[in-house]
């Protein structure tokens, strides 16, 4: 897929240039868990560098979706260590997504009884990019936002081999 310039803005387009990163966004370090006497993940270490896009793959059952959920503070961490932008998390959930790591579905579905509106605010985190309030208030610097990522990936394209 080739990234999609935008021919509808005005003027020249800007140049951002991202910030150096320290070191990775987020690093799992000896990471465990298990479900009974089934070991669902041990030993399990990764880093995702800044500003990057990162998939976790492998075969049915090799524990993906176990390993994120840890990560995400919606399992217990049993042993190992898991550090987003620096600073060791841990549960809850709830906490770990304040702090910005965020965790998505696969299948979202909605709450049939609430309006549109509702399930909208159902999903607000308080990031301004991520609520309804936030998306109406905050539009340009969402756009700049996606303009500077719209740069950055596209920057990253042109110098992969």
């Amino acid at each position: 897929m080739s990234p999609v310039e935008p021919t509808a803005m005005a003027g020249p387009r800007p140049t951002i240039e991202p910030a150096p990163a320290a070191g990775p966004i987020l690093a799992v370090d000896g990471l465990a868990h298990a479900f009974g006497g089934v070991q669902a993940v041990n030993g399990c270490s990764f880093s995702v560098p800044a500003g990057s896009i990162t998939a976790l793959i492998g075969p049915n059952g090799a524990g993906k979706t176990t390993v994120v959920n840890v990560v995400a503070g919606m399992l217990p961490l049993q042993r190992g260590h898991v550090y987003y932008a620096g600073t060791e998390i841990r549960r809850p959930a709830d906490r770990v997504a304040r702090a910005g790591l965020l965790r998505t579905f696969q299948l979202s579905r909605e709450f049939t009884r609430l309006t549109v509106l509702e399930n909208l605010l159902v999903a607000a985190t308080g990031h301004i990019d991520e609520s309804l309030w936030g998306a109406i208030v905050h539009r340009r610097a969402i756009r700049a936002r996606e303009r500077q990522l719209s740069t950055t990936c596209t920057s990253a394209r042109s110098k992969a081999p």
